[in-house]
């Protein structure tokens, strides 16, 4: 595959955002790493953070996975998601994350998100030198410009840290794998990839946003995170997203050999 011969990302969507590092090197920037610290509407992608903080806070003994939290209909919203299909019920923390993530639910986000506080979400970030933060619940509206916002570097390091299991045990850090290996939304960066080839991934969207943050389980792991925002036809944004991770990964493994 040549990029001459690609749907060109950048032909596709106004702004756009890459970020490459491997996880053995995460503070250096991959040959095809730009604009990784502009600041973009984060979307679904924002669910790792919540994940993070709330495995964080399990780790430290202020949480735990099996607690009960009870989801009412008032709680379920729209968007992505199978729980506002359900019956209201009792639901663990692990398996709100778990559908959070896995399924992108967005009432399981919410659930999360208020376990962990917006205040205590975005002093994590914080503490960790995210760049990201919370204003607002999903589905909820942007009011007054105040919106959940991050930069690809920040989804990056996110997932670096959880696969390295930053102050995490092992079994709360393979949760978190897990949950990343099981997204169901294959579109975007893990589409044209070599079959067998392991991917951990969050996608996120919006009305002319779509983003993907991925680790790719290569012999030398990499994360890649392509954001892009004021973009044309969501399946012609998806198609040049999974093009251009095929380059670069063929461009890493090439850098191997």
């Amino acid at each position: 595959m040549t990029e001459s011969s690609c749907v060109l990302l950048e032909e596709v969507a106004e702004h756009t955002a890459i970020c490459l590092r491997r996880l053995e090197s995460p503070a250096t920037p991959g040959p095809q790493e730009r604009g990784s610290r502009e600041w973009f509407p984060a979307a679904s992608v924002i669910k790792v953070g919540i994940m993070s903080c709330l495995l964080d806070a399990v780790e430290r003994g202020r949480k735990s996975l099996a607690e009960t939290v009870s989801i009412s209909a008032e709680d379920m919203v729209g968007g992505a998601g199978v729980l506002l299909e359900m019956e209201p019920r009792d639901y663990t923390l692990a398996e709100l994350c778990r559908l959070m993530m896995v399924v992108s639910d967005n009432t399981a986000s919410n659930a999360c998100l208020r376990a962990v506080t917006m205040e205590g979400l975005n002093d994590f970030f914080q503490a960790r030198g995210y760049q990201a933060e919370v204003q607002r619940y999903f589905m909820s509206p942007v009011v007054g410009g105040k919106d959940n916002r991050m930069t690809a570097e920040a989804a990056a390091l996110m997932l670096v840290d959880l696969y390295a299991g930053r102050e995490l045990s092992s079994e709360l850090r393979d949760f978190a794998v897990g949950c990343l290996r099981r997204q169901q939304y294959r579109e975007k960066l893990p589409l044209l990839l070599p079959e067998g080839v392991q991917v951990g991934h969050k996608t996120g969207e919006l009305d002319g946003v779509r983003h993907d943050a991925a680790v790719v389980e290569t012999e030398s792991p990499y994360a890649v995170v392509i954001f892009t925002e004021m973009g044309r036809e969501p399946w012609l944004v998806d198609q040049a997203m999974a093009i251009r991770s095929r380059l670069i990964f063929d461009a890493m493994e090439g850098a191997l050999s």
